[in-house]
């Protein structure tokens, strides 16, 4: 039997707590006011606290909200590289990316150690890896990342890079996939006949559609204390795509393969435009073609198409004034090594190709007479 204060009987304490719900519930004028007050409030403390000196502190170890949440991290190492001071003098690899090469490679570490196996210096390797990255994402990562320090930028060519539609790239850029802002992102929305959205120089209202898909699990992880850990190769689908998935993931890559190549493609111009802004602030460029499988083929015309496009990838890569690597020229994976016929996931594999790349690049400084 509940135990009640002297002169407060069960009858009243009910019709206390009744009249108290009602009121909470009710919509009043107090009632506005507190939760619009409390909305500001919580907006005020959002601007002052998620800024990008915090998020590459210990908090941004929880922005990510799972391994998978590869713009999370792609921000969050762009953050890094552009406001942490270098402390040693080892030059700097960027791999500025979609899935493709961060399949290839795989891993930071173990791209650091091929480089340093084949070039005898110690390096700093950053993945700037995200899913079906575009042109504008690909602008907003490397300005941010090599504001810092220039260094080695390695980005991707690949026969799906051509024929990017102007309003798929717009509409990918207003959804702010990534958290970082660019003039060179913005400037190209301009060429592009677009609206760039505006910048008030406070970072949590910038970027906020990026925030808003990850402030709630970022508050869940911080609270139990449990950060993501990155897997670099992470998009294979699981399960594996069974026969029917892989006869579509087929039919879409050889579309891509037989579609034209326009010379006036507004993507590859984008693309263009940062690779010379790129090499203005003194990085040195290196293009790497992405790997395919040799079980992709379903005609021989098909080969023929492919053999045609590395001839104009490697002329593409030569009149931007980049070293151009095609990794198969190194090593060729055996269909195995790719599930879906573009990323391959195999350790075997992959730390060849590293070794490649790292081949690759030494070639490009020892070429450029870059340090």
């Amino acid at each position: 039997m509940a135990i009640l204060p002297p002169n407060v009987s069960s009858t009243g304490l009910r019709g206390g707590l009744a009249a108290f719900w009602r009121g909470f519930v009710t919509p009043s004028r107090f009632a506005l006011s507190l939760m619009i007050a409390i909305c500001v409030t919580a907006g005020l403390l959002a601007c002052a606290i998620i800024t990008p000196a915090t998020l590459v502190g210990p908090m941004g170890e929880f922005l990510p909200r799972s391994s998978k949440d590869t713009e999370a991290f792609a921000t969050r190492e762009a953050l890094r590289l552009a406001l942490s001071r270098p402390t040693d003098a080892a030059p700097r690899l960027y791999l500025i990316s979609d899935s493709v090469l961060a399949h290839a490679f795989a891993s930071d570490t173990l791209t650091a150690q091929a480089m340093s196996a084949v070039t005898r210096r110690p390096w700093e390797v950053a993945f700037l890896t995200t899913p079906l990255q575009g042109p504008l994402d690909e602008a907003a990562l490397a300005e941010y990342a090599t504001k810092q320090r220039p260094g080695v930028v390695v980005l991707s060519l690949g026969f799906s890079r051509f024929g990017a539609g102007r309003d798929d790239m717009i509409a990918h850029y207003r959804m702010g996939r990534v958290g970082v802002r660019s003039d060179w992102a913005d400037q190209a929305v301009t060429s592009l006949g677009g609206e760039p959205q505006r910048r008030t120089g406070v970072y949590a209202i910038d970027n906020r559609n990026f925030l808003l898909r990850n402030i709630n699990i970022m508050a869940a992880r911080a609270l139990v204390g449990q950060p993501a850990v990155r897997r670099i190769d992470s998009y294979l689908p699981h399960p594996p795509l069974d026969a029917p998935g892989l006869a579509i993931r087929r039919a879409a890559v050889l579309r891509d393969l037989r579609g034209p190549m326009r010379a006036d493609d507004i993507g590859v111009r984008v693309f263009a435009d940062t690779v010379r802004r790129l090499k203005a602030n003194g990085n040195s460029i290196v293009f790497v073609e992405d790997p395919i499988s040799e079980a992709l083929y379903e005609t021989p015309s098909d080969r023929a198409r492919y053999a045609a496009y590395l001839k104009r990838s490697a002329a593409f890569a030569s009149s931007l004034g980049g070293a151009y690597c095609q990794l198969s020229n190194g090593f060729q994976p055996k269909p195995a090594a790719f599930p879906d016929y573009i990323h391959v996931d195999d350790l075997a594999a992959q730390a060849k190709l590293r070794h490649v790349l790292a081949e690759c690049v030494e070639s490009a400084i020892k070429v450029s007479g870059a340090s």
